[in-house]
């Protein structure tokens, strides 16, 4: 199988600056460079100097997958449809897979795929159409719609990373071999000791969790970075462990499934590191899946009753039980569970992981029964990060199942039964645009996240540190295809507002920190990152 990281760089290896008059190196230059150690034909070799094209091929197990989709589909009804959707996954991994990097958007982006394909795989199995094993109209095209909004997300990704053809995968796993473990650990209860009072306050004055919600997000980017950094330095394997049970215990233990981010960080961190493909770590990667869906299963098991019992019946979505009962619940009521409910909670969760019905949904009813909003959606999403409501107090609440109520169809939960049930931002596109011109908002939205993205992780100077803000920006919620248009445009503007002083500022005196030495002045960080960013300003590598 192919290698997604074929080099990683050794503690000593050196990174040298890159300057803007460097010549590309000989690699270009037929012959064999004695003075390189290159191979016959190739000059020296870029990996030498800490030089990791960001471009790569696509993985043959990608190919792999694509082939037998193809060829078990042509024994369907659905034979076009499956060809369509099989080809848009090496098209995804051709636009944003860089090599040594964290595929956080490529994973956002394969996400959105698999929700849109995975009804497609049951009815497949099922050997029906999609319309006929759902029993739900035009589920064909929301299929294709969802397909061509998927790539279009990702060419608009592309677009904005446009130029950063060096990979930052060398300098940020030099950096992570350099970290401490323990300062690690004490940042990730630092950010623990936060973001426990800022849901506290957020809950009892909701107009600050714009501003202060990202803020905790700050703890999965410590966990990746700690993960990173146990396994670059080969120790602190039991440190890492602890923090997972306990991440994965408060996200089991809150109202929503937030232990499914556990999950997500690891899934990252194993596709980081992984220097070889074989056996052993295709079985870790399967396992990894399993304990996913397992959990996920579980969970959609005893979802409706254990929400009802934090919240003591009132409906909203807030937990009012104390941690000793959350266990005790738990305990018993996922011994309890019998065969029938794990089948129950397994069809849910594969209904919950495809997710074009509410689309389909929407194209039996707008235009024909609700007229296009002509923008009026998107404009919403667009004003609100600059209306906090501390300023409006009467702006209207944000309720994803206000809007699939009135553009999909009217039986869906809601916040009275302390939920909310998204539309998506493609539905969302369609309501306001029509068929055609909806995938203009989504190539724009797509730029907004990439542009946020290149700057706080691919510009020189950044580091592993970017990757910490990365994950606490809302890049996450872009892998979910029923994500609001309001909850990806109002955080990806307001973090950004919020994190560039931080970074601007702090940043360098935090990784300094994280390295165990003492803390720079804000002045002489700033210095560091304006030298940071003279070096490197060309790729020693060709754009690809």
């Amino acid at each position: 199988m192919s290698n997604p990281i074929p080099w990683h760089p050794t503690p000593d290896t050196p990174l040298p600056a890159v300057t803007a008059d460097a010549k590309p190196p000989g690699r270009w230059r037929s012959g064999r460079n004695r003075n390189s150690g290159g191979k016959a034909g190739l000059g020296p070799d870029p990996t030498k100097l800490g030089i990791l094209p960001a471009a790569a091929p696509v993985p043959l197990w990608v190919w792999g997958g694509v082939l037998g989709l193809i060829f078990w589909g042509a024994f369907t009804p659905n034979f076009l449809l499956t060809f369509g959707g099989a080809l848009v996954l090496p098209l995804l991994f051709k636009l944003l897979w860089r090599q040594g990097e964290v595929p956080l958007l490529l994973f956002s982006c394969f996400f959105q795929w698999l929700q849109v394909v995975v009804p497609l795989i049951i009815a497949n199995y099922y050997g029906q159409t999609l319309e006929a094993h759902f029993g739900i109209p035009l589920r064909s095209e929301a299929t294709w719609l969802g397909l061509m909004g998927v790539a279009v997300f990702a060419v608009g990704l592309r677009l904005a990373l446009s130029g950063c053809v060096r990979s930052i995968g060398p300098t940020v796993e030099k950096e992570v071999a350099g970290f401490s473990i323990q300062r690690l650990l004490l940042a990730w209860g630092v950010a623990l000791g936060v973001a426990i009072p800022i849901e506290i306050i957020c809950r009892l004055i909701p107009g600050l969790a714009q501003i202060l919600i990202p803020i905790s997000w700050f703890k999965t980017g410590i966990v990746f970075l700690l993960g990173y950094a146990v396994v670059r330095q080969q120790r602190g394997y039991a440190v890492f462990d602890l923090v997972i049970v306990a991440e994965f215990a408060m996200g089991t233990l809150g109202f929503f499934s937030g232990f499914k981010v556990v999950f997500i960080v690891l899934l990252l961190l194993l596709i980081t590191t992984t220097r070889e493909w074989n056996l052993r770590v295709a079985l870790i990667y399967l396992a990894l899946v399993a304990a996913a869906f397992a959990s996920g299963t579980v969970w959609s098991a005893i979802k409706p009753g254990y929400r009802d019992f934090l919240n003591q019946g009132s409906g909203q979505q807030e937990v009012v039980v104390p941690v000793a009962q959350r266990l005790d619940y738990l305990a018993t009521n996922i011994r309890a569970m019998d065969e029938a409910e794990f089948s129950d909670g397994f069809e849910t969760t594969l209904e919950r992981i495809g997710y074009t019905q509410f689309f389909a949904d929407t194209l039996m009813k707008v235009p024909l029964e609700v007229p296009y909003e002509h923008g009026r959606l998107w404009w919403d999403a667009v004003s609100r990060p600059f209306m906090p409501r501390l300023l409006f107090p009467d702006k209207l609440a944000a309720n994803d199942s206000d809007r699939t109520r009135k553009y999909a169809t009217p039986d869906v939960a809601g916040v009275e039964e302390g939920t909310s049930i998204g539309l998506g931002y493609m539905a969302e596109s369609y309501v306001d645009f029509g068929p055609v011109f909806m995938f203009v908002p989504i190539f724009l939205l797509a730029q907004l996240f990439g542009l946020a993205f290149r700057y706080f992780v691919l510009r020189p100077g950044m580091g592993a540190w970017g990757y910490v803000i990365a994950f606490a920006m809302p890049f996450a919620s872009t892998s979910t295809f029923e994500s609001s248009n309001i909850k990806l445009v109002g955080p990806v503007i307001s973090c950004a507002i919020m994190f560039w002083p931080l970074d601007h500022y702090f940043g360098e005196s935090i990784k300094a920190w994280l390295r165990g030495g003492a803390a720079p002045s804000p002045r002489q960080s700033r210095r560091k990152r304006r030298l940071g960013q003279g070096a490197g300003t060309r790729s020693l590598e060709p754009e690809l």
